[in-house]
């Protein structure tokens, strides 16, 4: 008679409820490596298995990666497997089960066990071992395999099965939780950014500049060494002016200052002249055999060069070189490198020419605190007010209007003072038309004397440019004019860095699909209203806001189709609030949230005389900014049931037949005096709960 089946659970336990509980583990916590190490454990138990191991499966390296081990009797060489990689190649038997996608037994009585196999298993001690994929969007992402000491051990279709079934939800807890990383690192990155804007921003001696440019970059993209190669156009070469090696040793000799002839090293004079970035490999066969040599001189596995370029003008190469592993940088981290590459090179151009100033007359010494006063902030306004000031400065005893132009948004020029100033219908002045044309200044007679056009250029193109017209008819002296010309190319540099650090700082505080504030930015705003709340006893109100059976709708119609849902209620929740009063924001997930600043919860009501009259400007009371207060706005309540009623109108993108998306909203508002954000959230969340009790697609209030 045949042996009869192991049973894995024993009598008495069920297979289902040993899923959920698994299953309740994975779903606990985004730790990778904290639910993976219990899940070994239970799947292992489960089995009544010696040990249980998780590997991570890499289709582009090739490689498994041991993520978590758990055995009966834990060893230190146990514990030190953890983070081992295996090559596939060094394993062939495991191709069956990553790329056939096979539940693979190995017995080591077996006559036909893969000798390779068959040498690890002696090595550990193991008779027994069953091995299942682990597939999540039908896609191999890992190994799951139990292991076992007892040679008459022999795994049926039970034992496989329930393998096979734990398999799925540590699948996706692995998927989960790469996914919350990459998120994880690109708020990291994104923050890092911003940082290394700010250090740039505020650093002006070029030495200074270019050391602080290559720890940043460094930093930014997780570095352990970055250079500085600046380009010298009368010799045709590159120096070495910068170095930064963390807190790694280096192997590199030589001082800053060393120049490289171009002919030497053509391939950094092509990256840095053609503005693309290059990734190289100590092992790649195109490198020639000097660059494999310098390489391996100095114990480089990989390395990116970033070309500095600021308009026309090369400026150098900033090379990342990776010394402890070979590395593939991802599109985010090249994305990453390009931005900060484009800021660098207009910092180190703006540093360039502030250390050139230095060196000049005593004159050219006022110029230097021109640029700081143009540079020291990213606000356009501020630097365009200051870009004025330094060049009325500068004409000092010569008469003369200054009037800055800068392109819009619809890339038209339009004179800037505190903002646009609007459309400018006439065409633009001659003078104007040829230096926004040749980059260079222009000037012509006109009817209150003659006016002077001095471009502001960044990358090849003029942002906009400064006019200075003179009552009395004379000609602008050359040397003033290249004066007013370094302003204005700092104005440029300035006006670039700007605008690049308003897209940077939009990007950390926004949520990418749906447009609207991230969770982040929307507790920093909460603060800041509860606190004006305090101040001015005035009622706040907050709305959660949640789609009612959103993972339904993913299930059945996808995720595509999920994400549009989530940025039509986004639309839905910014056009039915007040502009710049009101603030809707992305709590998480497919939940939302919406800030209801002077807003009790029925009604605007009655506030009191005092607040009303200084809301009315007769008072004390304004806002932290600088601004009015809002107006009383219509009840929470009012205002969450209007937005629940758009949301269940709104012809969101789902198939003829399938029931229109509705949410559920909970609304709360504390008194002024008590308003905190963990209270108004938490009253907000708990008729959140009650909207869902009651049966969804409803308006709720915690009192």
């Amino acid at each position: 008679m045949p042996e009869p089946e192991f049973d894995p659970l024993g009598a008495g336990e069920d297979l289902y409820e040993t899923v959920f509980k698994v299953s309740t583990t994975l779903t606990a916590d985004l730790d990778l490596e904290t639910v993976l190490a219990t899940v070994a454990r239970q799947v292992g138990e489960a089995m009544r298995a010696t040990s249980c191991d998780i590997a991570d499966f890499d289709p582009a390296a090739g490689t498994l990666t041991y993520a978590a081990v758990w055995a009966r009797e834990m060893t230190p060489q146990d514990e030190a497997y953890v983070g081992t990689v295996i090559p596939l190649a060094d394993r062939p038997a495991r191709l069956s089960v990553v790329c056939e996608r096979k539940v693979v037994e190995y017995y080591l009585d077996d006559p036909g066990l893969d000798p390779i196999e068959r040498k690890v298993m002696e090595k550990w001690g193991e008779s027994t071992a069953v091995e299942v994929p682990l597939v999540f969007a039908d896609e191999v992402i890992g190994i799951l395999g139990v292991v076992d000491v007892d040679p008459q051990r022999r795994y049926g279709d039970a034992d496989k099965a329930l393998l096979q079934t734990l398999a799925v939800p540590v699948a996706a807890a692995i998927n989960n939780a790469r996914v919350f990383a990459a998120s994880r690192e690109r708020r990291r990155q994104l923050g890092g950014l911003l940082d290394a804007s700010r250090a740039v921003a505020s650093t002006f001696g070029l030495d200074e500049m270019l050391a602080v440019v290559t720890r940043e970059a460094a930093q930014l993209v997780a570095c352990p060494e970055c250079l500085i190669y600046e380009y010298d156009l009368e010799r045709h070469g590159m120096a070495w002016c910068a170095h930064y090696h963390g807190d790694a040793l280096s192997r590199r000799s030589g001082e800053a200052g060393t120049f490289y002839p171009t002919e030497d090293w053509p391939a950094d004079y092509d990256i840095m002249m053609s503005g693309d970035l290059s990734i190289d490999h100590v092992d790649d066969p195109g490198l020639t055999d000097a660059e494999r040599a310098d390489m391996r001189e100095h114990g480089e596995q990989s390395s990116m060069t970033v070309p500095l370029r600021f308009g026309d003008t090369p400026i150098g190469i900033l090379y990342l070189a990776e010394t402890k592993r070979r590395r593939e940088f991802d599109a985010r981290e090249k994305e990453l490198a390009s931005a900060f590459g484009e800021l660098a090179s207009a910092a180190i151009h703006n540093a360039r020419l502030l250390d050139l100033q230095e060196r000049q007359s005593e004159r050219l010494l006022g110029l230097f605190g021109a640029g700081r006063a143009i540079t020291a902030t990213p606000v356009i306004d501020d630097l365009v007010l200051a870009t004025r000031d330094q060049a009325t400065r500068v004409l000092a005893e010569d008469s003369g209007t200054v009037r800055v132009w800068l392109r819009d948004q619809e890339d038209v020029m339009v004179p800037w003072d505190g903002g646009a100033s609007g459309r400018v219908t006439a065409p633009l002045p001659p003078a104007a038309e040829r230096a926004v044309a040749t980059l260079a200044p222009a000037q012509e007679p006109c009817e209150l004397g003659t006016r002077l056009v001095l471009p502001l250029a960044a990358r090849g193109r003029a942002e906009g440019f400064m006019e200075i017209v003179d009552e009395g008819r004379r000609v602008f002296r050359e040397d003033l004019v290249e004066l007013l010309q370094i302003i204005a190319n700092h104005a440029a540099a300035a006006v670039a860095n700007a605008r690049l650090y308003a897209r940077v700082e939009a990007q950390a505080i926004t949520d990418g699909l749906t447009g609207l504030y991230n969770h982040r930015h929307f507790y920093e705003r909460l603060e800041a209203e509860c606190a004006r709340a305090r101040r001015y006893q005035l009622p706040l109100s907050l709305l959660m806001i949640d789609i009612d059976d959103f993972k339904v709708f993913n299930d059945h119609h996808g995720h595509q189709r999920g994400d549009q849902v989530l940025r039509d209620v986004a639309e839905v929740l910014t056009a039915d609030t007040r502009h710049n009063i009101d603030l809707p924001a992305r709590y998480g997930g497919e939940e939302f949230a919406v800030i209801l600043p002077h807003t009790l919860l029925k009604g605007a009501g009655v506030v009191g005389d005092r607040i009303h009259r200084q809301v009315a400007g007769l008072g004390s009371a304004s806002r932290d900014d600088g601004g009015a207060l809002p107006p009383p706005g219509d009840g929470a309540v009012q205002v969450g049931e209007r937005l629940r009623q758009d949301i269940e109108r709104r012809a969101f993108a789902t198939p003829a037949g399938v029931p229109s998306v509705t949410v559920s909203i909970g609304a709360a508002s504390v008194v002024a005096a008590e308003t905190t954000p963990e209270l108004i959230v938490n009253c907000a969340d708990k008729a959140l709960y009650l909207a869902k009790r009651a049966g969804k697609n409803r308006v709720k209030v915690y009192r």
